[in-house]
């Protein structure tokens, strides 16, 4: 028996001194002698030099320790700098005794001070493709034998730079991982990551979980949970990946909010290099479920809240060539303006008046970007507010195809009465073709213009119809091809005292539009029936019936150059508005700078008429003509009939009454006054 220790001790010295001299063996190598060896490997597999600055150090023990500093790997010979990644450190520690089954169990895996840079140069070609790779795929032979993967159970980044360098574009991105954290038990077992980042200066952290690192490499469902905090928005991701490696067939739920959408979206702005839009400051809330369906990418349960507005629905995307496709039904209870886009936004987006004192715009159509997309939409809104307008049950069909735009039927309730029409709007034609009608009956055009401006004075309802097309590349050039028809018919509404001020408190003092009576303040009638041919308007009525007077236009409006020549022609209704009505007013100069004046032509007719009499007839002459002229001058038309029916000219003379027959009234109770005055004044 003591023999048989002896041995067992002598065995076990073996072992130990054996060990130590293996031990020994090991730690007096110089695996530094190594680096060339794996610097041609590389080399040779990627066509790109690999250094190694540093010392390989090799810590022995049951996890061995394994650390390697100053690592370069080559940029491609085109690239910005020498280097596409330089390395500071690098250390793992692995599981010895696995090893003997042949397994590799990796403790933890830390890299330091990593800088990749990833670019593209003119022709759009990355830096990540390997010129001189050793063999294709389709060369290599296969291994039969069964794969063990490295078991890793943690890795940690460290301040990891990755810059991103648009060749084409000229732009340049940097992310920074100040630090990462991923870990799993096993190959097979889900990971945690945790990660510390920033874009730009941006600020990001990442909390969640991952599938398994097999699940990634075989290419099987991949499930993801991640919560991330960036931009001033919580972020939440949830669902899977079906085909993780090409990034395909993923279901995945996510929400987003923020306190402040103008924040946000500044903020993404600027790491995008754009312009950030004026949107509003208000809090916002978004959520649903994104998938992709085969050829498309799908959005469904969309819920959007910002402030008070709210819009849901679904949206589809389809990125195949030759255009994006967008497909979407749209629906909001309630949809402000004022919870979109911050007022001072929209006043400096509203077009200012161009140089050349022009109003519509000489600005060239978005063809490119009409051409580029197929869409069609459907947006129901319960409520629309602009500013300080409010629309009900607003509905629109949108259909845009190889650059033609077609809005049929949108529809939209004001104070309870409906407007509805059509756009049409083809930028696949040269020119550009464009066409709009317009129906509405029963428009409160009174609130309308007391919402907008706070004026009054004007009660009513109107109906009307547009039906208008033109051909061209900007606005401006539609318009001055414009032909088609415009009709607006008011009746049995109320003009206020100074409601049609537009024509200068000067001029009101000349032409009275209003009788001192209430009747006189009722609009008969109100009709505005334009002709349209090649950019010239010219009005088949143009009317405005009082109780007291008529008002007929003329002339014409010019939309090729914006200019106005019209003469509103006031005809009295009783005797006590006739001389006033003897002056006619003018509206001449430019849609943006109106000039409103007495007509010329009525005024030298009255002065000359006035000077002939007193220089033929004397003071009683012109007492006579005076009155005669009152006699003549009332004219009882009804022009309401004829502008209504469509029977009145362009000057209204259809309607003019019948010439009176020469002579004297039966009565004249001023020709005694003439007299006395003759004689008065030794005449």
């Amino acid at each position: 028996m003591k023999r048989f220790f002896k041995i067992l001790a002598f065995l076990g010295v073996a072992v130990v001194a054996i060990a130590v001299a293996g031990v020994a063996i090991i730690k007096s190598q110089d695996f530094n002698a190594y680096r060339s060896l794996i610097a041609e490997q590389v080399e040779a597999a990627t066509g790109r030099k690999l250094t190694i600055d540093g010392d390989l150090e090799l810590e022995l023990s049951l996890k061995p320790a394994l650390s390697v500093e100053g690592v370069t790997f080559a940029n491609a010979s085109w690239g910005t700098r020498p280097a596409m990644t330089r390395l500071e450190r690098l250390a793992a520690v692995v599981e010895l005794m696995p090893l003997l089954t042949g397994d590799v169990r990796v403790e933890w895996l830390e890299m330091v001070g990593v800088d990749v840079l990833l670019e593209t140069n003119a022709a759009g070609e990355g830096n990540w493709v390997f010129e001189n790779a050793a063999q294709d795929s389709s060369e290599m032979t296969p291994d039969t034998g069964e794969t063990r993967l490295p078991v890793v159970k943690s890795v940690r980044l460290e301040n990891v730079t990755l810059t991103y360098r648009d060749g084409i574009a000229g732009t340049e991105k940097t992310f920074v991982l100040e630090e990462v954290g991923l870990s799993a038990d096993g190959v097979d077992s889900p990971m945690k990551l945790s990660a510390e980042a920033s874009l730009d200066g941006e600020e990001i952290e990442i909390e969640g979980a991952l599938g398994s690192i097999s699940a990634l490499l075989d290419n099987k469902v991949f499930p993801l949970k991640i919560e991330a905090e960036a931009l001033g928005a919580e972020i939440q991701l949830d669902g899977s990946i079906n085909k993780p490696r090409a990034a395909r067939g993923y279901n995945l739920s996510f929400s987003a909010k923020g306190k402040s959408l103008k924040d946000v979206a500044g903020r993404g702005a600027l790491l995008a290099g754009a312009d950030a839009l004026p949107l509003a400051d208000r809090a916002f809330a978004v959520s649903g479920l994104v998938r992709d369906d085969g050829d498309r990418i799908v959005v469904d349960d969309l819920s959007l809240k910002i402030g008070e507005t709210d819009l849901s629905g679904s949206v589809s995307l389809v990125p195949a060539s030759p255009r994006l496709g967008v497909l979407a039904r749209l629906q909001s209870s309630r949809l402000a303006l004022n919870d979109l886009v911050e007022k001072s936004g929209r006043e400096s987006a509203a077009s200012p008046p161009s140089a050349d004192g022009r109003v519509f715009p000489d600005d060239p159509l978005p063809v490119d970007a009409l051409r580029g997309v197929d869409a069609t939409v459907e947006l129901a809104v319960g409520k629309l507010e602009l500013d300080d307008v409010a629309l009900d049950d607003l509905s629109v069909d949108l259909k845009l195809s190889g650059g033609r735009l077609i809005l049929r039927p949108f529809a939209v309730t004001y104070q309870g009465n409906a407007v509805a029409g059509a756009v049409d709007l083809n930028t696949a034609t040269a020119p550009s073709a464009f066409a709009l009608q317009l129906a509405g009956k029963g428009i409160d055009y009174g609130k309308l213009i007391a919402e907008a401006t706070g004026d009054a004075t004007l009660q009513g309802q109107l109906d009307m119809n547009v039906d208008v097309a033109g051909k061209g590349g900007s606005v401006r050039a539609i318009m001055a091809s414009l032909n088609g028809d415009v009709r607006i018919v008011t009746e049995n509404g109320r003009i206020e005292s100074g409601a049609l001020g537009f024509m200068s408190g000067d001029l009101l003092g000349a032409v009275p539009f209003l009788g001192s009576g209430e009747d006189s303040r009722t609009l008969k009638c109100g009709v505005i029936d334009f002709a349209v041919k090649d950019g010239i308007a010219a009005p088949r009525a143009l009317l405005i019936e009082t109780g007291g007077l008529n008002v007929v236009g003329s002339g014409e409006i010019d939309l090729r150059d914006e200019t106005l020549n019209l003469l509103f022609d006031p005809r009295a209704k009783n005797t006590s508005l006739v001389k006033m009505a003897e002056v006619g007013v003018r509206v001449t100069g430019t849609f943006l700078q109106p000039e409103f004046g007495p007509d010329a032509g009525s005024v030298v007719k009255n002065v000359t008429s006035t000077a002939l009499g007193i220089a033929t007839g004397g003071l009683s002459t012109l007492a006579e003509m005076a009155i005669s002229s009152v006699g003549n001058a009332v004219d009882d038309t009804d022009y309401c009939a004829a502008a209504l029916s469509g029977k009145m000219s362009q000057n209204g003379s259809a309607a003019q009454p019948a010439a009176q027959e020469s002579g004297e009234p039966a009565s004249n109770p001023l020709k005694g006054i003439g007299g006395a005055l003759d004689n008065l004044f030794g005449n």
